[in-house]
């Protein structure tokens, strides 16, 4: 998986390196991995304490990226519900 360095999680690598490994292994399935993004990003159970702010920031630009491919689309802000 070769990313542009915009889009480098580089703070989710350094704190959460299972993570990004996952990430990496879902990458080639476009579905199973912004499947996986999507819940790392929303918080479906309630209690967990989340990810940091830059993590997170990390986690949408991957997230955009996957379903658009493009760095752009990112640096706007597209996600897959649309621009925010």
């Amino acid at each position: 998986m070769d990313l542009p360095d915009a889009i480098t999680p580089y703070a989710l690598a350094a704190r959460f390196p299972r993570v990004v490994n996952l990430i990496a292994l879902e990458w080639s399935n476009r579905v199973a991995c912004s499947g996986y993004l999507e819940s790392l990003v929303r918080d479906a159970r309630g209690e967990r304490h989340g990810f940091p702010p830059a993590v997170v920031d990390e986690l949408r630009r991957l997230r955009a990226y996957r379903y658009t491919g493009a760095v752009e689309a990112v640096a706007v802000g597209v996600s897959p519900g649309g621009p925010h």
